[in-house]
């Protein structure tokens, strides 16, 4: 897991006014020095200042910016560069048994941030104990940098494409209202679905990063980064998604089944935010 600071700040999108530390003065024009203190960096965020206060020096390489203007207001942004690593040989995220025993419907929405170095499977949903052979890939990125979702036994839905190394938000959605199977990329809904009766009648739990010997063509495990994961037992709207793709959610959200923030520095666990607290393990690690 990549270190992460502890401490906290609102939700993306939210503000903060700052007063300044000091003035200077170039050209006969006066300068308003801002200053993020160590208590102001979140773990969940970055900083810039907003677009009035015209800064000379950005607050994002710098906690320091000078302004035009006696305050200035700091926003925060989600921060897309922590996370889980995955190795694309043997790291995994694995859930308890959530979708057997907390999703009683066959609605579903599953989300998170995902940085690929390669090609690779994201989303596994697997089986256990008597239905152990339950086994299918429902989200990967192709070596083109084509994002697939699918769901047992319906036909996969392309996304759309996304440049490898590079963070992304996607969203595998099925709902039973007219049985459609769809998901969102960087907040685009797919042009695509698949229409039909979704089949989970083994399925017991997820495994991110995991191939699977029903794969939609790429075969490998996940090489990369992920963060934000959020599974649903609804199917979230157009607007949910793209609205709140790059906020921290409250854990109370309702119909969400398990949130993994990767706020941990090390371990071989990562907390649920929710109080389901479906703590999830993570397999070797990167």
């Amino acid at each position: 897991i990549i270190n992460k600071l502890n401490s906290s700040f609102p939700n993306d999108g939210s503000n903060i006014i700052v007063s300044p530390t000091s003035t200077t003065t170039v050209n006969s024009v006066i300068y308003y020095a801002f200053n993020l203190t160590a208590s102001q960096v979140s773990s969940n965020f970055y900083f810039t200042l907003a677009k009035t206060c015209s800064p000379i020096v950005s607050i994002v390489s710098t906690p320091t910016a000078l302004c035009v203007g006696s305050t200035a207001t700091i926003s925060a942004t989600l921060d897309k560069s922590n996370g889980l690593l995955f190795n694309g040989t043997t790291t995994t995220l694995n859930t308890p048994e959530i979708i057997s025993t907390q999703m009683p419907a066959n609605d579903v929405t599953v989300e998170l941030w995902f940085k690929p170095t390669t090609a690779g499977v994201i989303l596994n949903e697997k089986g256990s104990g008597f239905s152990a052979g339950w086994d299918i890939s429902q989200m990967e990125v192709s070596s083109t940098g084509e994002v697939k979702v699918r769901v047992y036994n319906l036909a996969a839905v392309s996304l759309g494409t996304v440049a490898l190394n590079t963070w992304n938000h996607v969203a595998l959605r099925y709902s039973t209202v007219g049985t459609k199977l769809d998901g969102v990329l960087n907040g685009i809904p797919s042009s695509g679905s698949t229409i039909g009766a979704r089949d989970r009648s083994g399925a017991t739990n997820y495994k991110f990063g995991l191939t699977s010997g029903n794969n939609m063509g790429t075969n490998n495990n996940f090489n990369g980064a992920m963060d934000e994961i959020r599974i649903w037992k609804v199917a979230r709207t157009n607007a949910e998604i793209a609205s709140n793709m790059n906020k921290v959610l409250p854990a109370t959200s309702a119909n969400l089944v398990a949130y993994y923030q990767f706020n941990e520095s090390s371990g071989a666990t990562t907390s649920d935010a929710t109080s389901a607290l479906n703590t999830a393990t993570i397999t070797n690690s990167a």
